[in-house]
């Protein structure tokens, strides 16, 4: 979960910095094939990117900072004198209650985009008798409930409105621009997009932005070898009627003016500058979040000369957990989770651990660390404590980890991995 958590934040960070680019550079040229291609093309390495690991040799040779029992570390279980569970943490984490969230909002969206094509076929099933193929597309009249529209290769055309024929040349030209073009595959796509990033609010002027370029891009094929003037007229005068209100108030609020000034405006290649800027995002973006730094390895032994005898006993089973075969890891992409549980888990440790009674009638009460391997089998191993309050204690909260049932092995980059993990149980008096 925390690998997909992960995954999902890159792409989005990504995501953001290609469309701020956009806004800044391409936002307004009349390149509008362009613009399209880098939007779609954009967004596809965003997903991509952070997939991507590549190992970059560094020169510089780094000494692995070793520290004592590092690991992951369960919530706390608190045990009475009559062994049962007066509290624990073991709840939703941060991780999971933001994946639930996430699952939530995901859900939501789906369900919404679903629902969307649902009624669309119910338009296309409802309408049915009234329409009439072409080689292009299938022409259906809506008779007032759907405004003029495209999905795929279906027209529907909203036949309680009056245009002369001109007009409707002009308006069914523009829709037959986006079913050529084949861009509702562009809108399904992106949509998808928005619901794998419904938290990211700039997918939605991602899709806003493809929109309007697709609209350009319909106007193109409409007015081709045709008076551009004549489509100019007809788009003021929807805007006119859409709103009903004086030219002053609305008319340059609307998308319409921006499709008539890209008419207007002439055709510019885009400049090396701008090729220039973009291959060096795709490039920085790459470094950044694809490739990985593999360090030499500085093997002075840490100046271990100098250590008492104590410190190095510490320090020499982390560093042979680094530098040996079989790596154990403290952080990872997916932490170990109990077959059944985590609350199944702590139950069985409430079940079965005993408060010593040697240690009830001495009032000897604190908190235990165990620390233990869940090993990529699942099998809990190396099970020991590592700070503790007597040994009757110490030694009943080993046994029964100890004893504890199998677990989901840990991942790390999509491999099953060894994971140090420490829990604390505190022993508290009534």
């Amino acid at each position: 979960m925390n690998f997909l958590l992960k995954y999902l934040i890159e792409s989005s960070i990504i995501i953001t910095v290609f469309y701020l680019i956009y806004i800044v550079i391409y936002n307004g040229d009349k390149n509008s094939k362009f613009n399209r291609l880098y939007l779609i093309s954009s967004s596809l390495l965003a997903i991509i990117i952070p997939l991507l690991k590549v190992q970059i040799l560094s020169t510089q040779e780094i000494i692995y900072p070793i520290t004592l029992h590092q690991a992951i570390q369960l919530p706390e279980i608190i045990i009475n004198e009559n062994t049962a569970v007066l509290s624990t943490q073991a709840g939703f984490t941060l991780s999971q209650l933001i994946a639930t969230v996430y699952l939530i909002g995901f859900t939501f969206f789906l369900g919404r985009l679903l629902y969307e094509l649902f009624i669309t076929y119910k338009y296309i099933r409802t309408y049915s008798e009234d329409s009439y193929k072409t080689n292009n597309y299938t022409l259906i009249n809506t008779q007032g409930n759907l405004p003029t529209c495209s999905f795929f290769n279906y027209l529907f055309w909203d036949d309680s409105l009056t245009f002369n024929e001109k007009e409707t040349n002009f308006i069914i030209k523009h829709e037959e621009g986006h079913i050529l073009q084949n861009h509702t595959f562009d809108l399904i796509y992106l949509e998808i997009l928005r619901i794998i990033f419904w938290f990211n609010p700039i997918m939605h002027g991602y899709k806003k932005a493809m929109l309007a370029v697709h609209e350009f891009l319909a106007d193109e094929f409409a007015i081709a070898n045709t008076n551009s003037q004549d489509f100019i007229s007809l788009l003021a005068r929807q805007v006119l009627q859409k709103y009903h209100l004086t030219l002053s108030n609305h008319f340059s609020k609307s998308q319409t003016i921006k499709r008539i000034k890209m008419i207007k405006s002439e055709k510019k290649k885009p400049t090396v500058l701008r090729w220039t800027v973009l291959v060096s995002l795709v490039i920085a973006m790459f470094y950044i979040f694809s490739c990985e730094q593999a360090n030499e390895i500085n093997q002075q032994d840490n100046d271990l000369t100098n250590l008492d005898e104590s410190d190095k006993e510490a320090l020499v089973a982390p560093m042979e957990v680094i530098l040996g075969e079989d790596e154990i890891f403290t952080v990872v992409d997916d932490n170990p989770v109990p077959v059944s549980g985590l609350q199944a888990f702590y139950k069985y440790v409430g079940d079965n651990l005993v408060y010593p009674e040697e240690a009830v009638k001495a009032g000897i009460e604190g908190k235990v660390f165990i620390e233990f391997i869940v090993t990529k089998e699942g099998k809990i191993s190396n099970v020991k404590c590592v700070r503790g309050i007597s040994e009757l204690c110490d030694s009943e909260a080993v046994k029964v980890v100890s004893n504890s049932p199998d677990w989901i092995p840990g991942e790390q980059k999509g491999n099953k991995v060894n994971v140090r993990m420490v829990m604390p149980i505190t022993y508290q008096l009534d």
